[in-house]
């Protein structure tokens, strides 16, 4: 599972929350990565969780993205839970 997040205009990234269907639904991470609009060896993981014990996410996350980067939520869902997503911004005010 791999979602996307791109901003129309920079953003104050300030939370994402996650949930699976139920803890141990497969080995692997959850990860939040800012993809960079300029070039690949500006991303960086923000966060990642091991979801092996857990179902649930919730994660503060503050920094501004920039107007055409993205926020890349992944996660391997080799068992095809249910899950959901929610990644909360603000306008950035420092343009």
């Amino acid at each position: 599972m791999s979602w996307t997040v791109t901003p129309e205009t920079s953003v104050n990234l300030e939370a994402v929350r996650y949930n699976i269907g139920s803890a141990g639904a497969t080995v692997g991470s959850f990860t939040v990565t800012l993809s960079s609009a300029t070039s690949a060896r500006y991303n960086v993981v923000l966060f990642s969780q091991d979801m092996t014990a857990t179902s649930d996410v919730n994660q503060t996350l503050l920094g501004p993205v920039a107007k055409g980067d993205s926020i890349v939520l992944a996660y391997t869902n080799l068992n095809g839970r249910t899950w959901g997503a929610e990644v909360y911004m603000s306008r950035y005010e420092g343009e």
